[in-house]
Order: C-alpha cells, then structure tokens, then sequence
C-alpha cells in the first residue's frame, strides 16, 4: 500500500501536496490503486501502525512519512536540502524533526 501511495504522489499533483497521514481523507484505496474520493472524508479514521523506538529504522520513516507532504520514494524521504542520507534517522535529525541524535 505504500508503494501505490508513492506512485500516487508520483502521479497526482494535488497529492505531493498532502501528507500521508491526509490522503485517506482524499482518495480511496481500491484494487492496489488510490482514486480520488468523491463523497465522504469527513467520516475516514486514518490509520498507522504504532512503532517501537527500538525498531528504529522503522520509526524514523514513519515520523517522516508524518511529516514530509509528497513522499514518492524512500530515496525522496532520505533526502534533504539535495543531500540523500543513508539512514532514515539521519534524515530526520537534518530535517530538524530531532533534537538531539540520541532521540
């Protein structure tokens, strides 16, 4: 499913403007596609999945999935000011979502 978000981001301009958090509000997942919704996001319950800190390449993308609107790949999300960093918790912390490189 986050595959197909990307590629709708890669497609749709309206959505690089969004969240990931905010598309299910926008669109609707149908048969391994998001089409633009019609009636009714008013009443969606978005849903993500809780992560452990522990896990922590994990965590560090979902914070950036919370946080950078136009997600279209993993590399898009590693990079920051035209810099792609090898870790997800890198791009974070230089994309000022971290204070300090121990949180």
């Amino acid at each position: 499913m986050l595959g197909s978000r990307f590629q709708l981001n890669q497609n749709d301009p309206d959505a690089q403007t969004l969240l990931n958090t905010d598309i299910p509000y926008n669109y609707v997942y149908d048969r391994n596609n998001w089409k633009r919704r019609k009636r009714g996001g008013n009443k969606i319950v978005a849903r993500m999945y809780m992560l452990n800190v522990k896990d922590a390449e994990r965590f560090y993308l979902r914070m950036l999935l919370l946080h950078v609107p136009g997600a279209a790949s993993f590399k898009f999300l590693r990079t920051v000011d035209n810099v792609i960093y090898d870790t997800f918790k890198q791009a974070a912390f230089y994309r000022h979502l971290l204070n300090l490189d121990e949180e």
